[in-house]
């Protein structure tokens, strides 16, 4: 256990316990990911498997997304964000369901197993060469953008917002403006500006939620 709390003293959460912007933005990440990001993916999965129907959901969208969140795991453990790490080793597991009720309720296409091999590809070279992290978390932050951007045209495509979970696209614009103030605390401004569009995409899917809604 020893590794574990050398890797605890050396967050900046730990360093600047107390009365300080760092430390506020840890607990408020903590707050945010129990309370919003969590039931937001709940709700997502619940909807999918008890509408049993994923019409209207992009499956590259949660492929990205799950690789964004596995590739940022790693990527906040070589920064030592205690923020980062605890947001995405909570947040993942659920993902796999949503991946899963796509899978049943959807024809997996071409295009999707060439983008989750895709994904496996950057998390591991992350782990690989932690040296070219930045660089390797800008093409996961790029691709999970597109990745994001896809479900509100697959809404519009569709034009139907049925199996999309409401509290999904809202939950998590709030906290992604949250990990924007976060990452300019901690001057990560890589973390800071894809946070940002991040939360542009996610208004812009909560707008089409409005439009195609049942």
């Amino acid at each position: 256990m020893d590794w574990l709390f050398a890797l605890i003293v050396s967050t900046p959460e730990y360093q600047s316990f107390g009365w300080s912007l760092v430390f506020a933005g840890f607990v408020t990440t903590v707050v945010l990911t129990f309370g919003l990001q969590l039931p937001g993916l709940i709700n997502q999965a619940r909807t999918i498997w008890r509408n049993r129907s994923a019409e209207g959901v992009e499956m590259l969208t949660f492929i990205a997304f799950f690789t964004y969140f596995a590739v940022f795991l790693v990527y906040a453990s070589l920064i030592h964000s205690g923020a980062g790490m605890l947001n995405a080793f909570i947040l993942l597991p659920l993902q796999l369901f949503i991946l899963w009720g796509v899978v049943r309720f959807k024809k997996l296409r071409i295009i999707d197993m060439l983008a989750a091999v895709g994904g496996a590809t950057l998390l591991a070279l992350i782990i690989a060469l932690p040296e070219y992290k930045e660089k390797f978390f800008m093409i996961t932050s790029v691709a999970v953008f597109v990745g994001l951007l896809l479900q509100p045209i697959e809404m519009f495509k569709t034009k139907t917002s049925a199996n999309v979970a409401f509290s999904f696209p809202v939950n998590f614009a709030v906290v992604a403006a949250v990990w924007t103030i976060y990452g300019i605390a901690i001057d990560d401004w890589f973390l800071a500006g894809a946070s940002g569009a991040f939360t542009a995409v996610y208004l812009l899917t909560i707008a089409f939620w409005f439009k195609y809604r049942p």
